[in-house]
């Protein structure tokens, strides 16, 4: 289980519906409650940078994600083999009856289908940026794919690669090449998981196109059966851009602005603690991390970008 600072461990809400479900297993932005071959998936408030969780909620942020997830898997690919089994009012014939008809419950949570999950993210690049920009500059390839020289941040891959990371419950995800994923899962479950993640990144980013963003990277959740889990292409798991603020960003040489959880990243490189030093959040421990204190403007701002993102990719506003 990830480091939870106090401030966001809980919250009323997971708390109503531990008195009725018990103790549930806690994620770094999503808490699960067992109910026998299903679980209630809650998307809580919580952000997380840089594998560390942060001592601040972001308004709105578990509803944006709930709403997005769900429009993805049901709306954009629901052609594809994928956990989700209610949503919304259904919700209730999973759940006792104390508490059906919650609001609070309904807009929050999904019932998915319980899986055993594969120990790899399934990390799909369609543009050059981020980790993977770093890597480019010094070795020329992203985890062991060799790409063509002179490619800037923010540049459009000839086509979209499959670059997989270690999984950690606990400290960094590691960025993998495609050998060392099949040393951990083995070659058909690999062959399995860079299929299907091609695929849904291919659908995702075309629906993303068509309403205006670009979905420069995603990483995604897969059972060893290759069926697809957790959140889907929401601003926590992807990146995405406009095409005019790509554009721009090339032309000055500077890396695109996002439509994602960026701003916080940006501002968790330089965090100044009580004695005055400035450190990256990624030199902390947790425990560090719990003393830190992130500006007011920055998680309003970042409540914003999300429900922007929202709207823009399902056309509906969701209220902090």
């Amino acid at each position: 289980m990830p480091y939870l600072p106090s401030a966001v461990a809980t919250s009323p809400l997971l708390q109503h519906l531990e008195r009725h479900l018990g103790p549930p297993k806690q994620g770094k932005v999503r808490a699960m409650f067992d109910l026998g071959d299903f679980l209630l998936m809650v998307m809580t408030n919580r952000i997380s940078v840089f594998d560390r969780v942060l001592p601040v909620n972001i308004l709105g942020k578990g509803r944006v994600l709930t709403s997005i997830t769900v429009h993805f898997l049901t709306k954009v690919l629901n052609d594809l083999n994928n956990h989700l089994a209610g949503f919304g009012e259904q919700v209730d014939m999973y759940l006792p009856e104390e508490l059906h008809g919650d609001p609070g419950v309904q807009e929050r949570t999904m019932v998915v289908i319980k899986r055993q999950v594969v120990p790899i993210e399934a990390i799909v690049r369609g543009y050059l940026t981020g980790s993977g920009y770093e890597e480019y500059k010094e070795t020329g390839s992203v985890c062991g794919i060799k790409l063509p020289a002179g490619l800037r941040d923010g540049d459009r891959l000839p086509e979209p690669i499959f670059t997989p990371s270690t999984k950690a419950e606990t400290g960094h995800d590691e960025n993998i090449t495609e050998a060392q994923a099949v040393d951990l899962v083995g070659v058909d479950t690999v062959r399995l998981l860079k299929k299907r993640a091609l695929e849904t990144y291919r659908k995702g980013a075309a629906y993303a196109e068509s309403r205006g963003l670009v979905l420069a990277d995603t990483k995604f959740e897969f059972g060893e059966d290759g069926m697809l889990l957790d959140e889907v292409l929401t601003p926590d798991s992807s990146r995405y851009w406009t095409e005019e603020g790509r554009l721009r960003a090339l032309a000055a040489g500077i890396t695109p602005p996002s439509h994602d959880k960026q701003i916080m990243r940006d501002c968790c490189k330089r965090i100044q603690l009580a004695d005055g030093r400035v450190v990256h959040v990624k030199n902390l421990t947790p425990e560090e991390v719990e003393r830190i204190v992130i500006p007011a403007e920055i998680c309003e701002q970042t409540s914003q970008i999300y429900l922007e993102t929202q709207k823009i990719l399902i056309g509906e506003e969701v209220s902090a």
